[in-house]
């Protein structure tokens, strides 16, 4: 208040942001923006890494059940042969061209009652259309060897189905007698090589049984491995949105 000529003026003051103030401000909430976004980044990426590996989980549950019911309700003893084919991601069959003959040795094969499974050990299912483990139904007691080129089972071949989908590829299958019972050991275990969002692939799985800072060692600079055919394949630690699974499952089933 100002006084002057026996008279009294009052005069009011604004306060205000200042620049600085304001860049301060501005600065803090970027801040509080990118804490949030990095939160919500991985929370989305441990949400989809949950999830897939449930349907993995879920996808080894159901191809044992297949399997399982084929021995329990299955006529006569079930019969498996292993497969003849590289131990290596590049088989002597290309994984784009599994099960083309002369390009492709023959697949292994299990048979129980009216199904048959042909399988690989190793590649990769580069494309829907391809297979690394495919069931489809045959006349009891029939069992074809390289059965998508047989002759006598392309009919039946037709009415079959892949059990494993893309980026898939199928690590151990076993079907084994329990001494001389009719009890049988299953032994199922697949990979998931889809990378997830950033498609890491192939380079996230390991084994520990190799040394670790070599091919296929579980040294994150150890470079990719080679032989699929190992029994302890599992997953290198994941950063970021890489994204790797391993699902496995041993049971016994007995038959009816």
């Amino acid at each position: 208040m100002i006084t002057w000529g026996g008279g009294t003026k009052e005069i009011r003051t604004q306060s205000g942001f200042t620049i600085i103030e304001f860049l301060i401000g501005t600065i803090a909430f970027s801040v509080f923006l990118l804490i949030m976004t990095f939160g919500l980044i991985d929370f989305m990426n441990d949400y989809f890494k949950i999830n897939l590996a449930t349907a993995d989980q879920n996808i080894v549950n159901g191809i044992s059940n297949e399997i399982e019911q084929s021995i329990e309700i299955g006529a006569g003893s079930p019969s498996y042969t292993a497969p003849m084919v590289s131990t290596t991601s590049a088989p002597t069959c290309p994984e784009g061209d599994m099960g083309t003959p002369p390009n492709c040795t023959a697949p292994g094969y299990f048979c129980s009652g009216n199904e048959e499974f042909a399988f690989f050990i190793g590649p990769e299912v580069p494309v829907e259309s391809s297979y690394a483990l495919y069931e489809f139904p045959v006349s009891s007691g029939n069992c074809y060897a390289n059965p998508q080129y047989n002759v006598a089972s392309t009919a039946d071949w037709a009415n079959g189905r892949s059990l494993l989908g893309q980026d898939h590829r199928l690590v151990a299958f076993s079907v084994t007698a329990i001494g001389t019972s009719t009890e049988y050991a299953i032994d199922l275990k697949i990979a998931n090589t889809s990378g997830g969002p950033n498609q890491a692939g192939d380079d996230l799985l390991c084994s520990p049984s190799l040394p670790e800072d070599g091919a296929g060692g579980c040294s994150p600079t150890a470079a990719d491995l080679t032989d699929y055919s190992l029994q302890d394949i599992r997953c290198k630690i994941q950063v970021g949105s890489q994204f790797c699974d391993v699902a496995e499952l041993q049971t016994e089933v007995g038959s009816l």
